[in-house]
């Protein structure tokens, strides 16, 4: 049976190994946020090329019945520390993770 943290773990690990950071958890997916840089496409496509190997081995291996989509969009975010005072996130906002995040739903379909 799929376990939800390990597959939190292989997202985070493929974002990070990438040269991204972890923005946050929704769901089942993570949204990774990866800043300047002139091979800042090769990065995000190095994570995205991770994710799929992982989740083949996976579904073959584990016999997991996972799907595996994959929104990725390059635009300004607003960037920054975000909530109140008992509790505040880090993290990206706006129509650049909209929409990345909607390409992700569709993708899996």
């Amino acid at each position: 049976m799929c376990e939800l943290n390990g597959l939190f773990g292989w997202q985070a690990e493929a974002g990070v190994s990438a040269g991204g950071d972890v923005d946050q958890f929704i769901g089942d997916a993570v949204m990774a946020v990866f800043l300047g840089g002139d091979d800042i496409a090769e990065k995000v496509f190095q994570c995205a090329r991770e994710l799929i190997s992982a989740i083949r081995h996976e579904i073959v291996e584990e016999e997991w019945p996972l799907a595996l989509g994959i929104g990725i969009h390059r635009g300004r975010a607003v960037v920054g520390s975000i909530g109140s005072a008992p509790r505040r996130d880090f993290i990206a906002i706006g129509p650049t993770g909209n929409l990345a995040s909607r390409l992700c739903d569709r993708a899996e379909k």
